[in-house]
């Protein structure tokens, strides 16, 4: 069948509605894990089969249970307990016989499925699947498999975390919508070097770079993967994301909490894409990590919120022209006190490139207001590959506010559309690149540059607020008022008139009525 979009979306929101249907009366915020997990199993089986008849084909069928000629291509091995058929056509609990094959998957692949996967993912009573229901979703996913072809069942995968995402099934801290990560991608451009997320989740920072890297045209290009993710369920959902991308090297460290135990302490890297947790409080104790070396130079941020714990962090992985985009709540943007310190010592330090904030409810959790904080170690002019060369944008930021761009979404939410990414993609580049195709210009309402003297001037508390900056857009259509006043009050008087007039008509009838009798 055809897979361009439309098609896919079709055969995404039919899968949808059949796996919904499936659930029976199993628990709703643990029912995910299982089915994307059933996916991922397909996904494993599907590249094993294709390695295991080019090994038959090229090498002899003596070699195709050697685990060696699998991993070293960088296909996962599974034991036969561990195949889509063998699992479904074996006796027994088809859902003792599912945990087993994770089971079986994590022993063959330790180095890369290492405390990946839930023991008891499908025989947890307190999800309660039925194993009926689990031998129909299954195949579900054999015709899901089936109805494309190449990247299919990893397009699945991301649809199936995005439709989670937004029906609360679970929580939703583990995903950024795909739009705004579009948005991010498109404005970093973190097509070669190092990449790091302290806060992957299921990794959708990592994917979506992945994805547009294969589409430039520029040459071949290579990225390393750094991430870290507290929780170890999603960190599970991560890995096999990634590995459902071909991505199997990505350096994950321990699921642990980043600002207290950094899986990556020596790193540095090129780019950071983030989401941290919004207004995240009491992330450490009063007492701990003051004496942080990430704070050097800075206040220690306070306990009893995080948001500038991530910026100093994210801060101290860049390298010497490392670049981050990092969302974080407005609250961020004129907090005051130990904040307020930091703020004023990262604008003076010329570390803050563009600031610009979100529309409201682009959030499947958070009715939060968002920002995103694009910081730069180096805003200095130099040459990139493929003649491209950044402007000087020393002690300048650009400020832009897209809040009333964005389209409706799954009736309750908000997200970008192509033409919105592309505006505010092409919004920042032209500010940034000296070749741009296209010249910057300030637009009332939109966006507004701003040098270092001028914010001062006009907020000495360092506000980032991009509308204490960019001038207000009068509608284009402005009513004139006045003119509509008096035009109403020349009609006021005109009927005023019409009254009288007719009044002495009505007086003269009834003084004399045998006068205008018929």
């Amino acid at each position: 069948m055809s897979t361009d979009k439309k098609a896919i979306n079709q055969v995404f929101d039919q899968m949808w509605e059949e796996i919904v249907a499936l659930r029976g009366s199993a628990d709703s915020i643990n029912y995910k894990l299982p089915v994307l997990y059933l996916f991922f199993l397909k996904y494993l089986d599907d590249k094993f089969h294709e390695r295991r008849k080019v090994i038959e084909e090229t090498i002899g069928s003596r070699h195709i249970d050697n685990p060696t000629f699998y991993t070293g291509e960088g296909v996962p091995y599974l034991h036969k307990e561990s195949r889509w058929e063998e699992v479904r056509e074996k006796e027994g609990n088809i859902l003792v016989n599912l945990d087993q094959a994770f089971a079986y998957i994590e022993e063959a692949n330790l180095k890369t499925f290492k405390d990946v996967f839930k023991k008891d993912c499908f025989t947890s009573k307190d999800i309660g699947l039925d194993p009926i229901n689990v031998k129909s979703l299954m195949d579900v996913i054999v015709n899901t498999d089936s109805a494309g072809e190449g990247d299919f069942l990893g397009k699945a995968y991301q649809y199936l975390l995005n439709k989670f995402a937004i029906k609360g099934d679970g929580n939703s801290e583990f995903y950024t919508p795909q739009s705004i990560v579009k948005l991010m991608v498109s404005l970093i451009e973190p097509f070669e070097g190092n990449i790091y997320d302290p806060c992957c989740g299921s990794g959708g920072m990592f994917v979506q770079t992945t994805e547009m890297v294969k589409n430039i045209q520029f040459g071949k290009q290579k990225i390393s993967i750094y991430g870290q993710e507290l929780s170890k369920s999603t960190y599970g959902l991560c890995k096999m994301n990634l590995a459902m991308r071909g991505i199997i090297d990505a350096e994950l460290g321990e699921p642990k909490c980043t600002l207290k135990h950094d899986q990556h302490p020596t790193v540095k890297v090129d780019y950071v894409l983030s989401n941290p947790p919004f207004n995240w409080s009491k992330w450490r104790e009063e007492n701990s990590l003051v004496d942080d070396p990430r704070w050097v130079g800075y206040d220690v941020p306070p306990a009893s919120n995080a948001n500038y714990a991530w910026i100093l962090h994210i801060l101290d992985k860049l390298s010497q022209n490392g670049v981050a985009g990092v969302l974080l709540a407005n609250k961020s943007l004129d907090a005051t006190g130990k904040e307020e310190k930091i703020r004023k010592k990262l604008i003076e330090s010329d570390l803050i490139e563009a600031i610009i904030t979100l529309p409201r409810k682009t959030f499947y959790n958070t009715d939060i207001a968002v920002t995103l904080w694009i910081i730069n170690r180096n805003k200095k002019a130099r040459e990139l590959k493929e003649d491209r060369k950044l402007r000087d944008r020393t002690n300048q930021i650009l400020f832009v506010d897209a809040r009333e761009l964005g389209s409706v979404y799954e009736k309750s939410f908000v997200e970008f559309t192509e033409e919105d990414i592309a505006l505010i993609t092409k919004t920042f580049h032209s500010w940034r690149y000296e070749n741009y195709s296209e010249k910057y210009e300030d637009k009332d309402g939109f966006c507004k540059s701003i040098s270092l003297e001028e914010l001062k001037s006009i907020s000495p508390e360092y506000s980032l607020f991009p509308n204490t900056y960019i001038p207000f857009k009068a509608p284009e259509n402005t009513h004139d008022w006045n003119a509509e006043i008096i035009d109403l009050a020349q009609q006021l008087t005109q009927l005023f008139k019409e009254e009288s007039q007719l009044k002495s008509q009505v007086e003269g009838i009834l003084a004399n009525p045998t006068h205008h009798s018929l």
